[in-house]
């Protein structure tokens, strides 16, 4: 479901049923006795000092070298529901900002804060995030897309020209460019167009 290559080359491929990391030579599996209790992966992240994140159908683990880890500060959250982690981004100052069922969680210092519909956002499935040269963070939901400034989330959605309110995926090019995976077709939208308005 998700492939991430860590700073040695080992290749890490999250699946329903665990992860496997490929060496080059050999694969190895992680399952529920490495401390892996939720097997189903969604995301997998690498940040840049190396620390690996994973996200899964129920929360979020880091590894140590050895085993799994739950991020408590993070699954706390979930309550009893499921809390899946779709994909997480790392922005420039090395927070991570993780896409969940219901909003989205920025992680940094072990310190946590959800935004949802209490303050702005949605309590809605997000699915991908982006950092703009700008400083400012795009997510892509089941209502469009939202741009969000540091204090105010935008909507921006089909009757503004999307070709579809269901949004999987985004990418920043060189260009100042947010590429938009809809449900209906690939979307371009340039931010100095759309910072000029």
């Amino acid at each position: 479901q998700t492939i991430k290559e860590d700073k040695y080359g080992n290749i890490w491929m999250g699946t329903q049923t665990g992860i496997s990391v490929y060496n080059g030579s050999t694969i190895k599996s992680y399952t529920a006795k490495d401390g892996l209790l939720d097997s189903s992966i969604y995301s997998i992240h690498i940040k840049k000092q190396g620390d690996i994140l994973i996200g899964t159908h129920n929360g979020l683990y880091t590894f140590d070298g050895n085993r799994f880890n739950p991020v408590e500060e993070v699954n706390a959250l979930k309550g009893k529901e499921d809390a899946p982690i779709y994909s997480m981004m790392e922005d420039k100052n090395g927070a991570m900002w993780l896409s969940t069922s219901k909003g989205v969680i920025k992680y940094e210092n072990k310190q946590v804060r959800h935004f949802n519909a209490s303050n702005g956002f949605i309590d809605q499935y997000v699915f991908s995030s982006v950092q703009d040269k700008k400083g400012n963070y795009w997510f892509a939901t089941e209502s469009g897309i939202y741009q969000y400034n540091g204090s105010t989330f935008n909507n921006i959605n089909d009757t503004m020209g999307l070709s579809s309110n269901q949004v999987w995926s985004l990418l920043m090019d060189d260009k100042n460019n947010l590429w938009i995976g809809t449900n209906n077709g690939l979307d371009k939208m340039s931010l100095d167009d759309y910072y000029s308005q």
